[in-house]
């Protein structure tokens, strides 16, 4: 017997949508991962549409000695976070976590690259690491 497929509803159509003109405007080649992630996951879309969040990305500048902000304070909600690896580091992986949660993002940039990812961030204290330098780090507070 065939499974039925759950139609998406004209809001997460809707919500898809957005999401892909968001990631055009932020440019296909670095918004690919995420906007990948979103397609698979209808609920990414729909918060990023809806929850509010930031028009102006979270840009956050990675040298030779680590991130230059080492904490930023957000509002909850989507928020694009962009990564420039200005490092001179080749194939640098960072991950995206929150404290006690279990799924995180993780991402390699090359040199002179740059991470693009739509963020649903919550309330609480997030980390965003570089993996093999794991005191390259900056935290991310988000208030009410």
């Amino acid at each position: 017997m065939k499974e039925k497929q759950a139609i998406p509803s004209s809001s997460t159509k809707a919500a898809l949508v957005a999401a892909c003109v968001a990631a055009a405007a932020v440019g296909v080649v670095y918004a690919a991962p995420a906007l990948s992630r979103m397609m698979a996951s209808p609920s990414i879309a729909v918060a990023a549409a809806q929850g509010g969040g930031r028009e102006e990305p979270v840009v956050l500048l990675l040298t030779s000695t680590g991130f230059e902000q080492e904490e930023i304070k957000l509002r909850p909600g989507a928020t694009t976070l962009q990564i420039d690896n200005a490092s001179g580091r080749e194939g640098l992986q960072f991950t995206v976590t929150r404290p006690g949660a279990e799924a995180s993002i993780t991402s390699t940039v090359r040199t002179g690259g740059r991470y693009v990812e739509r963020v649903p961030f919550g309330p609480g204290e997030w980390s965003v690491t570089e993996v093999s330098h794991p005191d390259w780090t900056c935290r991310i507070i988000v208030e009410p």
